[in-house]
């Protein structure tokens, strides 16, 4: 089974080329959000080239796997230059991945000829559709395919159920590669939020779920992300994945101490550390939005009414 590393973000180490097969996820949301800027932001698109282009040069020679933005709404509010504010009450299973970009295909449309550009000079460098839940979302993405005449290989997240039912009708559209994404799949499975200790990865259903997604696609190639703990690497190897993508940040856990001194290795715990405070931020000053205002808006999935005044 191979070892393929997931970057949300990171400028990885160079060292970590002889350690892993490929780049099995980079996650696009991440570039913007270290930034705090979205792409429609005016300098959104050089953001996006040049990460991308960093992270090429360090695996010059193997694939490398982008990843479309995934983020929810409320999350992408809180970026300069967003493209539109969206609130929603449930924003983690709202409006994002695929279904954002039918919503605003705008937006998509420069993301697409972004990565497609990068394309045409980088023959290692693939793209991911994610969140699909509908046979329409995917059909929307590989529409894109053709009208960009986008030169490499396409894949898809596999991370909802919905996506795992239609496992067989998606590869017949031409995909050889599926990426689980254990941290939504196991939420949305399990019935529960996310680190609540109810969604874990080797809950029974889950299980059952990857046997049967082996099952359904024995000629495609299937690898697991997510943020695992380091026991499950054995677990993926007995249901017969091809490879397993471990988050740059848990190299550490998964593989030894040896990891811990590779060049941006803390970034996810300072980055979430500053989120979290922005969050905190933007949760008081809507509070006080509210107090003062007439406008109705969700903050971290609690709905604010305000009344109109008279």
């Amino acid at each position: 089974m191979d070892i393929e590393v997931s970057l949300s973000g990171e400028l990885p180490d160079a060292r970590l080329y002889e350690e892993v097969s490929a780049v099995g996820l980079l996650r696009g949301e991440y570039i913007f959000r270290r930034a705090g800027k979205y792409l429609t932001a005016p300098d959104g698109r050089q953001l996006m080239e040049e990460y991308i282009e960093n992270v090429l040069r360090i695996f010059p020679d193997k694939d490398v796997w982008y990843r479309f933005i995934d983020a929810p709404a409320n999350e992408i509010n809180m970026l300069e230059g967003y493209d539109e504010y969206v609130l929603e009450e449930f924003p983690t299973i709202g409006l994002r991945g695929m279904r954002r970009a039918m919503e605003l295909p705008r937006t998509f449309d420069l993301e697409f000829d972004v990565v497609t550009t990068l394309a045409r000079k980088h023959k290692n460098l693939h793209i991911l559709f994610p969140y699909i839940c509908e046979m329409s979302e995917i059909e929307f993405g590989m529409d894109y395919v053709r009208r960009f005449n986008f030169p490499n290989k396409v894949s898809c997240m596999m991370e909802t159920p919905a996506a795992l039912w239609h496992a067989k009708d998606i590869q017949r559209l031409g995909l050889e590669y599926f990426l689980v994404g254990m941290n939504d799949l196991s939420s949305l499975v399990a019935g529960a939020s996310r680190g609540s200790g109810f969604d874990r990865h080797n809950h029974p259903a889950i299980i059952g779920m990857l046997t049967m997604l082996r099952q359904t696609l024995s000629d495609g190639r299937i690898s697991v992300a997510g943020y695992m703990k380091p026991e499950f690497l054995e677990t993926a190897k007995q249901i017969g994945m091809d490879a397993i993508t471990v988050h740059y940040s848990s190299f550490p856990a998964f593989f030894g101490e040896q990891f811990s001194n590779y060049q941006d290795m803390d970034f996810m715990l300072n980055f979430k550390k500053q989120d979290n405070r922005k969050r905190l931020r933007l949760w008081a000053q809507s509070l006080l939005d509210v107090a003062n205002d007439t406008t109705s808006m969700t903050i971290q999935g609690l709905h604010w009414h305000k009344k109109v005044k008279s």
